[in-house]
């Protein structure tokens, strides 16, 4: 499930980069060896600017944590700026 970039509406748009997608690609551990088939990668945002660091990431990305990690907490704090 995935919905379009919100751009300059979310927090954790710079003007050109998502914050968020370059934190989880840069902090969060990889959770998968292997490119996974993703039905929006074509038009993934995180894909376009992180690539495969996003996609071996993106499995663990949830909307409502409520045991985030760590590394977790201070990624999503870093990224929101």
């Amino acid at each position: 499930m995935a919905t379009a970039c919100a751009a300059k509406v979310c927090l954790h748009f710079d003007g050109q980069d998502c914050r968020l997608a370059k934190q989880i690609a840069e902090k969060l551990p990889a959770v998968i060896q292997e490119l996974p088939p993703c039905s929006i990668r074509r038009d993934c945002r995180w894909w376009q600017q992180e690539g495969k660091a996003a996609c071996m990431r993106c499995p663990q990305v949830i909307t409502d944590n409520y045991n985030p990690s760590e590394v977790a907490i201070q990624v999503s704090k870093l990224a929101g700026g």
